[in-house]
């Protein structure tokens, strides 16, 4: 597919039309649609299955440096069946997943999505516990074997995963130790962000005299009135505080949790509290400290920024709640009562800019910024826009 996008992103000869809301009825039909049910008890069964197949690496997980290259082929056959039936079970989990994630981001007191969510995650720590024997072997065996596994056609792909789960090769426990502080997890370590989004989805905020929601109130604090900004944003603030003890305790267990696993896989090699989240984001501890010392030492910029978006305000200085806030319209302050605006320029298009514009004229936009890095990144914005419903 070919992305064509117009050079004047508001033109009218964009005809176009693209969904502004999700439609996921081709998965199911809500959330309290039957078909849920049969699918999550199709992917237990698949999943112990799964299980099943990756039993026999628990004990060649003991002597993965040294097998034999006369099994070689009999071993990247067995693990190329459990690849394809795991690409299709993790399908399958996902689509189901992020049904119910996207049925809940849309209304926190969805009582089935609510019920579904810890039953996915269950099924997430099965599915984990079931390719841990593997994974094990995979991360111990020799180079020799993976460069021959990767040799394969069908299990190419799984070349980054494989090469960068390698690099914690030091880390591992025993296939037993890990499926247990897996299955721990479950009702540990993730109960805590469950904790916090259950929390998020419920917490109320008083605006001036309305109700509303945390997301309700964070779309506020890109609103065009300070007044209103302010009162979305010390009202975030107080909704919170209220919680604060509960906040605290979920983020010292969840950093208790991860120190302790730490510990008990630092016997060759201890790491650093924040060489996992860099692993996990797949950069280098080097990558950040140069994002950090960057940031800092560039940080003149965002001082002006913050300057001058008070400036173009009228504020001696830029408040919190002023951090998303939108560009003014020219010709609504004071100051620009008695200014000559030309065309091109700033203040003229700036001025051209405020217009609003039709969603299908935005997403003309994004793919033509896009398509200035990569002509593939253009295609992908209009792909997902047209696949969006």
């Amino acid at each position: 597919m070919t992305a064509t996008i117009s050079s004047n992103p508001s033109s009218s000869s964009l005809t176009t039309h693209f969904r502004q809301t999700w439609d996921n009825s081709l998965f199911f039909t809500g959330t309290d649609d039957p078909a849920i049910a049969t699918t999550v008890a199709s992917l237990k069964a698949d999943i112990a299955q799964l299980a099943e197949m990756c039993e026999s690496f628990l004990i060649l997980a003991e002597t993965a440096d040294s097998i034999d290259p006369a099994d070689y082929d009999t071993l990247i056959g067995q693990i190329r069946s459990i690849h394809i039936q795991r690409t299709a079970l993790r399908k399958q989990l996902d689509n189901v997943s992020t049904y119910i994630s996207s049925a809940r981001s849309t209304d926190t007191q969805d009582v089935h999505a609510n019920t579904w969510k810890p039953i996915l995650q269950k099924l997430g720590a099965d599915f984990s516990q079931a390719m841990t024997p593997l994974n094990v072997f995979l991360m111990r065996a020799s180079e020799t074997f993976i460069t021959a596994l990767l040799a394969d056609p069908t299990l190419t792909e799984m070349a980054f995963s494989i090469h960068h789960q390698r690099q914690l090769k030091d880390q591992l426990l025993s296939v037993t130790e890990e499926q247990l502080i897996t299955a721990l997890a479950t009702n540990g370590l993730h109960a805590w962000g469950n904790l916090y989004s259950e929390l998020a989805g419920t917490l109320k905020c008083e605006i001036q005299g309305n109700s509303r929601g945390l997301a309700q109130a964070a779309n506020l604090l890109s609103h065009a009135d300070s007044t209103t900004r302010q009162a979305a944003w010390e009202a975030i603030y107080q909704a919170w505080h209220t919680q604060q003890s509960a906040v605290a305790a979920g983020l010292n267990a969840i950093n208790g949790w991860r120190i302790e696993e730490t510990q008990k896989r630092k016997s060759q090699r201890e790491l650093h509290y924040l060489d996992k989240s860099c692993h996990q984001s797949c950069i280098s501890r080097e990558t950040l400290d140069t994002l950090m010392a960057t940031t800092y030492q560039q940080r003149e910029i965002g001082q002006r920024a913050l300057s001058a978006m008070a400036k173009a305000m009228g504020q001696n200085q830029a408040h919190p709640w002023d951090l998303m806030a939108p560009a003014p319209v020219i010709g609504t302050s004071a100051a620009d009562d008695n200014k000559e605006i030309s065309p091109g320029s700033s203040l003229g298009l700036a001025q051209e800019a405020a217009k609003e514009i039709s969603f299908e004229a935005a997403i003309a936009l994004i793919a033509k910024a896009f398509n200035k890095l990569t002509p593939e990144m253009g295609e992908f914005a209009i792909m997902m826009a047209e696949k969006a419903g």
